[in-house]
């Protein structure tokens, strides 16, 4: 079972191919809480810090930037080469886009390719501001889920859905058993890291902010006979917070993968972009409350 705090309700289950994420996060460990635990590590229902302050993200600007509308499309490459000389190439297409109510759109495509035969996989998400419910789909079952949210008035206690993978706790002082204890014993490699500034650039008009990040695991860590330095560029938007406008990771481990804008419209996007495709079916879930456990 999935458990979620709502200081910060982020339920995206489209996850970045296998590559971002161990190049990002070579530490599993770090951002696994222990078992049961339902709270948030940024943010809790009494109060929130700021969303950039344990995401790995670069603090553009201490000034506050009001959110605006945009819609921004994008490509990715992943290109790894294999001891042999095999080198294989994996595309994605991305859309993100917020309206003025706040709701935020994602969506991404995988382009799979069999020789002359090419296949595309869509997968969607949408947040909701206004209640923190989702909408998700999926182009090979051509089907939708819309996940509702207790209504605001009740956030209080411990609530889950019928079919069991989400649960989330108004408090932050109650706990949930939802699964096995994480062993905490278990040994992880925190790889050394330094950071660059890397200035700013125009990237569609907007100006960005580029911060690189290089990580080196030791020799010996894991059994190389050499430090595995990896290295990680992204680049924020001043305009849209939260918004990468250009990302580079290069790990010898698994290859480089390059993520760039290919169109940046400011502006309300179009109201269809926030529904599930045409012809889908739709299930929607209801949320119910749970006991909780104290801590």
């Amino acid at each position: 079972m999935r458990a979620v705090s709502v200081g910060l309700l982020s339920f995206f289950v489209l996850s970045w191919p296998l590559l971002t994420a161990q190049a990002l996060n070579p530490n599993p460990a770090q951002n696994k809480p222990a078992a049961n635990q339902l709270t948030h590590p940024v943010a809790e229902a009494d109060g929130c810090t700021p969303a950039n302050a344990q995401s790995g993200r670069p603090a553009i600007s201490p000034r506050r930037i009001e959110p605006q509308p945009y819609a921004v499309e994008f490509k990715t490459t992943t290109v790894q080469n294999l001891v042999d000389g095999t080198t294989i190439t994996r595309k994605t297409r991305e859309v993100e886009a917020r309206n003025s109510r706040g709701d935020q759109l994602t969506v991404r495509t995988m382009i799979q390719e069999y020789g002359a035969r090419i296949e595309n996989v869509e997968q969607g998400h949408v947040h909701f501001a206004e209640d923190d419910s989702f909408l998700q789909w999926d182009s090979s079952s051509k089907s939708a889920t819309l996940q509702k949210m207790p209504p605001r008035d009740q956030h209080n206690g411990c609530w889950a859905n019928a079919t069991g993978p989400l649960a989330i706790s108004y408090n932050s002082t109650h706990r949930m058993n939802i699964g096995p204890a994480f062993d905490s014993s278990q040994k992880y490699i925190q790889p050394e890291q330094k950071t660059e500034q890397l200035g700013e650039d125009l990237i569609e008009g907007i100006k960005a902010q580029g911060i690189r990040t290089i990580s080196t695991i030791p020799a010996g860590a894991i059994g190389n006979d050499k430090p595995l330095v990896s290295t990680q560029e992204v680049w924020i938007a001043e305009e849209l917070p939260g918004v990468s406008l250009r990302l580079v990771i290069s790990d010898p481990r698994f290859g480089k993968q390059t993520r760039e804008v290919t169109s940046l419209k400011l502006g309300e996007p179009d109201t269809e972009l926030f529904a599930a495709p045409k012809g889908y079916s739709l299930k929607t879930l209801e949320m119910h409350q749970v006991p909780c456990t104290a801590e």
